[in-house]
C-alpha cells in the first residue's frame, strides 16, 4: 500500500449524510482527528461567493436564462445553501447525496434535465473541474470549465450568441 493510499479517504458514490461519509471516511484514514477538526469548522473556511458571479447571475437571469444548480455534496449542501444569498437566484438543483449518482456519471446530468423538464442539447453546462465538463458534453450539453468570470462571461457569450454588459 502507497501512503497516499493509506490517507486517501474512500467514500462510496453518492454518500447521502454528513455522518455516513464520516464514517465511511473514519474507517479508511489512520488520522481521523485532523479530518474531523477540519470539517467541523468547514462552514467558517468557505469564504463566500466568487467576485462577480452574483451579478453575472443576476443579469443572466434578467436575460431570461434558468439557472441550475447540481453539485456532488452531501447534506452539508444544505447549511451552506442557507448561509449564502447567492443559491437563491438558482431555479432548482439536483445533490448527490438525493440522486447516488455523482458527476461526472451520466445519471446526474440526465436526472438534472428529467427533474427539470431541459434537452441537454439546450444546456449550458459549467464546472471548475473538466472530467466533469466532459461528463455533461458526453450527453450533449454544451460545457465550459469555469476558471474565472471575466472568461467566463467570454464563453457565455461566444457559445449563446449574446452580450453580456459587464
Amino acid at each position: 500500500m502507497t501512503e497516499k493510499e493509506k490517507t486517501a479517504p474512500v467514500v462510496s458514490v453518492g454518500a447521502d449524510t454528513e455522518q455516513s461519509i464520516l464514517k465511511q471516511i473514519n474507517n479508511s484514514i489512520t488520522d481521523f482527528n485532523e479530518f474531523d477538526k477540519g470539517l467541523d469548522n468547514y462552514l467558517e473556511e468557505i469564504t463566500g461567493e466568487i467576485e462577480g458571479m452574483r451579478v453575472l447571475l443576476k443579469k443572466l437571469k434578467q436575460s431570461g436564462f434558468k439557472l441550475y444548480g447540481l453539485t456532488n455534496w452531501s447534506d452539508t449542501i444544505y447549511r451552506v445553501m442557507e448561509k449564502f444569498d447567492i443559491f437563491r437566484l438558482l431555479d432548482g438543483v439536483v445533490i448527490s447525496c438525493e440522486e447516488h449518482f455523482i458527476k461526472p456519471e451520466k445519471e446526474i446530468y440526465l436526472r438534472l434535465c428529467d427533474k427539470y423538464s431541459l434537452k441537454p442539447s439546450e444546456c449550458l453546462f459549467t464546472d471548475d473541474r473538466m472530467v466533469n465538463v466532459l461528463g455533461a458534453k458526453a450527453i450533449g450539453m454544451e460545457a465550459v470549465l469555469f476558471t474565472t468570470p471575466k472568461e467566463y462571461i467570454f464563453e457565455i457569450e461566444r457559445i449563446c450568441g449574446i452580450k453580456i454588459e459587464q
